[in-house]
């Protein structure tokens, strides 16, 4: 099939437990509000898990990109999955995000530092402006409630890491 797939299998088990902790996290934030003490430290959490997620995020971006020949010998539902997958995160600009603004302070065409604002736009487009596009962008990752049966994006990855290991790829982390 082509490149390490055991190399896809370890990055796909990183991005599985990336994503996990960081909804998990913002969830179990989200329950223990006080509304008294939400202010900023809140805002700040939440934010500090958003770009963690939007970099998994971007690194599963990657895995669909680099091993994309190898992901069209995958039988579908997985193969479709995993192009639907990197689809969304194209059409939300995630990639874009991450390596403009989530991950650098200077514009790297004007040498100047990037726009905050335009930024700022572009964040809220991905994870949502107000308390119910936060939880749909969560549950989008991973679902609340129905896990097994709803599409998200950690089923699309997990049921490719399950594929992988099916066909007998094995073998130490790289």
């Amino acid at each position: 099939m082509g490149k390490d797939l055991n190399g896809m299998k370890w990055l796909l088990v990183d991005q599985i437990q990336d994503l996990t902790i960081g909804v998990v996290s913002v969830r179990r934030k989200l329950e223990e509000l006080d509304p008294s003490r939400m202010a900023n430290e809140l805002v700040w959490f939440k934010r500090m898990c958003d770009i963690y997620l939007i970099i998994s995020l971007a690194k599963l971006f990657e895995i669909c990109d680099k091993y994309g020949k190898e992901i069209n010998g995958f039988p579908d539902p997985i193969r479709s999955d995993l192009r639907d997958l990197k689809a969304e995160i194209e059409r939300k600009k995630i990639y874009q995000y991450r390596s403009k603004y989530g991950a650098h302070i200077f514009d790297k065409d004007t040498g100047k530092p990037i726009s905050l604002q335009k930024g700022e736009e572009l964040f809220g487009k991905i994870v949502g402006l107000d308390l119910l596009e936060y939880l749909n962008f969560y549950e989008w990752i991973f679902p609340n409630e129905g896990y097994e049966t709803k599409k998200s994006v950690l089923k699309t990855i997990e049921s490719a890491r399950d594929y992988l290991i099916s066909i007998g790829v094995s073998g130490e982390r790289p």
